[in-house]
């Protein structure tokens, strides 16, 4: 038996005809088509309109990861948990794609300020009575080649000056190359 089902949109209550794609709403309670949450393609429309992006701030606090939304009308969102996920960022709101993409570009540059001081990478070479360190950070900074030692009192003396936060994490990595080290048995 062919049944028909008039399509009324969830949103805005109007009788409407689907152009090329049918939207819908996730429900997970639907267990019949009739009860399948349709949107018609205005309100598809205002939605995509909407979740126009001026500006967002990340924030992480004890690994929680947060960002705080302005869209282009006025609309804030304060303190929204979200991860990024292959090339988006997913909040507890629902939002375009193109959304969530925007909002990806802009924990990028987020994440990169953040890391700006962080080692990316870091080398070191034993030689004759001379130990050197290579390393990188996320912000560009980068030391070639340059020698290092322990002095008497285990502070960490390197042959150029170098930021207090890089001394620290070359301290670290240091710390962690010897014990694997002493490990393999070199």
């Amino acid at each position: 038996m062919i049944r028909t089902l008039p399509l009324v949109c969830s949103l805005c209550g109007q009788k409407f005809a689907p152009r090329d794609i049918v939207y819908y709403k996730d429900d997970f309670t639907a267990h019949e088509i009739k009860d399948v949450k349709f949107v018609c393609q205005d309100c598809i429309q205002k939605w995509l309109d909407k979740w126009q992006i001026a500006d967002a701030r990340f924030q992480e606090k004890d690994y929680i990861l947060t960002v705080s939304l302005k869209l282009k009308d006025g609309t804030t969102y304060d303190h929204l948990d979200c991860t990024p996920l292959d090339g988006t960022v997913v909040t507890g709101q629902d939002m375009p794609e193109a959304a969530q993409k925007k909002l990806f570009e802009f924990y990028q540059a987020w994440d990169l300020q953040r890391k700006a001081h962080t080692l990316k990478d870091c080398f070191f070479t034993d030689s004759f009575m001379r130990t050197t360190v290579t390393c990188s950070t996320y912000g560009g900074e980068e030391y070639k080649d340059m020698a290092f030692r322990f002095n008497m009192k285990g502070e960490l003396e390197t042959e150029k000056p170098v930021p207090p936060y890089i001394a620290k994490q070359i301290e670290e990595a240091y710390k962690l190359y010897k014990k694997q080290q002493e490990e393999l048995g070199q």
